[in-house]
């Protein structure tokens, strides 16, 4: 079965991606008039075979005027809208490439917000990563980095860490549903604001504590001497 259109590489990530735009949208970016568009497609639909036809991806739909009136158009991929649109001028084909990549920029900042929206819980409280995104959002203001954000809140005495294999940041039984919520070991979530407030606190503090990571060092060290000592008497023993 022929092609109806080659797509070439960049195209051809477009279409993968799933993109859908509809007759009226790209009309009105290339400024051709819709009722024209839909006049042509419709007459270039009828005259394919069916399975040419099959190749396209398409169904009806609508959009609203500005008057609030719905009015029919069709929604459709990548694939059947350069074929509608390259019956005018090449050079549409890269208008329409371009609004692609704007509807696919679109969808992926959706697809963020969405995403940060799961990561918080009923009560808005979310990692600390997180907290951090929602509260530093100015570019010109510095970010404090997630380690110096988890010495403030162990500082406050909000988290308790213990060195094992791996580091678990837990909050302290009497604390948790107070001052953050904790379903599991180091499965913490505080208010964004909480976060904000501990850290201010901290710093105005003159972040009064040694590191996370010095105190974890000496922890490790603690344990790797522990071991050391079990696993020399357990030679001994044999």
């Amino acid at each position: 079965m022929n092609e109806l259109i080659v797509l070439n590489p960049t195209e051809q990530f477009l279409q993968d991606s799933n993109i859908m735009m509809t007759l009226k949208d790209v009309a009105d970016y290339v400024r051709k008039e819709h009722k024209n568009v839909t006049r042509d497609f419709k007459k270039m639909i009828a005259e394919l075979s069916d399975d040419e036809v099959g190749q396209l991806k398409f169904e009806l739909s609508e959009y609203r005027d500005a008057s609030g009136k719905l009015n029919p158009t069709f929604n459709m991929d990548l694939k059947t809208m350069l074929l509608v649109m390259t019956k005018y001028d090449h050079s549409l084909r890269l208008q329409v490439i371009n609004l692609a990549f704007e509807r696919l920029e679109e969808s992926k900042k959706l697809a963020v917000t969405e995403a940060k929206k799961l990561n918080m819980n009923t009560k808005g409280e979310c990692s600390v990563r997180r907290a951090i995104s929602e509260i530093w959002t100015d570019d010109n203001v510095k970010a404090p980095s997630e380690t110096d954000i988890w010495n403030s809140l162990v500082w406050r005495k909000f988290v308790v860490t213990t060195a094992k294999v791996t580091v678990a940041r837990t909050i302290p039984i009497e604390l948790n549903g107070y001052v953050g919520t904790m379903k599991a070991r180091g499965d913490v979530k505080f208010l964004p604001e909480t976060v904000e407030t501990v850290w201010n606190e901290f710093v105005e503090a003159g972040r009064p504590v040694k590191s996370e990571y010095e105190r974890l060092k000496e922890e490790f060290a603690e344990i790797s001497k522990y071991y050391e000592t079990k696993l020399a008497e357990a030679k001994g023993g044999n």
